[in-house]
């Protein structure tokens, strides 16, 4: 056997374990599946044309491109999902997302008998005020023994200048977190620095979360600069359509199902 076969089965043997149980890094980020790996096993486990046939709402979930980018974050928070035991949102857009992971978060612990994740949703991203960040700090601070291990959720990282300041109290008060999100806007090795560097998951470098971004009227909510408060405030009824929620909602249901097959 020559160098060049043994190398190749050496490295098929690391991808194997990395595909069975992911490790992490002590600085930086955590290890991903291997391209090739997770595209097959998302391909092979995930029917995506039938959740973009079934979608109620096809801006949100319709396109394959934004389906396999959740699916693939799925994949990368696939051994830990059971130990969440809170969700923080990123309200308004990352609220879709966070619903679905819950979901499949919810689906575990159920198999391993502990109790339902809670949810918090957040404005933390509200144009960067100091004012609601500062309200975001006390909420954590006044929550920090019951949270456990926590998930924090947005839909998309452009330069992680809106996600920083959350980042930063959690690490502060000693919280275990895990940060997720479907698309980051650039190679996350080269940007965001260690402190989200060392809590990122997500699903693909790119935009399809853009999807996700402003559609009020899907989640029922949006983030207000005119309200001092650290959470999403209700849409008002002129402005909110009830049909359109309750649609996102069955696609949540639906999408959270069909990823669900990732766990088995």
């Amino acid at each position: 056997m020559n160098f060049e076969n043994l190398f190749k089965i050496i490295k098929t043997k690391e991808e194997k374990k990395l595909e069975l149980k992911k490790e992490e890094k002590g600085d930086g980020l955590p290890l991903r599946f291997p391209n090739k790996g997770a595209q097959e096993e998302i391909a092979k486990k995930v029917n995506i044309q039938k959740i973009i046939d079934e979608c109620e709402i096809g801006q949100l979930f319709g396109g394959e491109r934004i389906i396999n980018s959740i699916s693939r974050l799925v994949l990368e928070l696939r051994d830990r999902i059971p130990q969440y035991d809170t969700i923080l949102s990123d309200d308004a857009s990352g609220r879709l997302i966070s619903l679905i992971l819950k979901q499949l978060i919810d689906k575990k612990r159920k198999e391993e008998e502990k109790p339902n994740s809670k949810i918090y949703f957040l404005a933390s991203g509200q144009h960067r005020d100091e004012k609601i960040n500062s309200l975001i700090q006390d909420f954590i601070l006044k929550r920090k023994n019951e949270l456990g291990n926590t998930l924090l959720v947005t839909e998309f990282i452009a330069t992680g200048g809106s996600i920083s300041p959350l980042v930063e109290v959690l690490e502060r008060e000693g919280i275990n977190f895990d940060l997720a999100t479907i698309s980051v806007s650039r190679d996350p090795s080269e940007n965001y620095g260690k402190q989200i560097q060392r809590h990122l998951y997500y699903g693909e470098v790119g935009n399809s979360a853009l999807n996700l971004h402003n559609v009020h009227q899907y989640s029922g909510i949006e983030k207000n600069k005119e309200i001092m408060t650290p959470y999403p405030v209700a849409l008002n009824k002129n402005d909110r359509d009830q049909r359109s929620v309750h649609n996102a909602r069955q696609d949540v249901k639906m999408i959270a199902e069909e990823l669900s097959k990732l766990l088995e």
